[in-house]
């Protein structure tokens, strides 16, 4: 598996990949290819053969040089469970630490049980504290329906 940049060339690619991980939402395609041109320091892909598996998208928070948002993590369905999340965690993580970001905020729907294991497990494995900020009722943006999302925030992020 290789963990690289997200490019332009990836947009499609990544855009079918969302579009069927069940929870995480698809945005335009002008909204990836604004990530790639614009907001891309903290936005990275898995492939394997390449072939797009993985996508993780974090954004540094404008006002705060020490917050981020992981706005978007997906892995392809047949390739979950090997580690990929946790391995583009980890290359963000690096990244993040190096420009001084202390923690990383993040949304998970409540019956997303393997995410906040996951996430659990990752903040555990890093020494990180994973606390949970507020849980909410929303409407799902492509049903409709009620969904229940908790934002969490993942700190002690430092220089190792």
């Amino acid at each position: 598996m290789n963990i690289r940049p997200f490019v332009e060339g990836d947009i499609e690619s990544t855009r079918t990949l969302i579009a069927n991980s069940p929870y995480v939402y698809l945005h335009t395609r002008s909204t990836y290819w604004v990530l790639a041109r614009h907001l891309n320091q903290f936005v990275l892909v898995a492939e394997e053969n390449t072939a797009l598996i993985g996508y993780c998208c974090v954004l540094p928070n404008s006002q705060d040089p020490e917050l981020a948002f992981m706005w978007q993590l997906a892995v392809l369905q047949a390739e979950q469970r090997r580690g990929i999340a946790s391995a583009l965690l980890q290359e963000n993580l690096n990244k993040m630490r190096y420009k001084g970001i202390k923690r990383m905020e993040f949304a998970v729907e409540s019956e997303n049980k393997a995410a906040l294991k996951m996430f659990k497990q990752f903040s555990d494995s890093h020494s990180l504290d994973m606390l949970e900020l507020e849980t909410y009722n929303t409407e799902h943006p492509e049903t409709g329906g009620q969904v229940r999302v908790s934002m969490y925030e993942m700190s002690g992020i430092r220089l190792a």
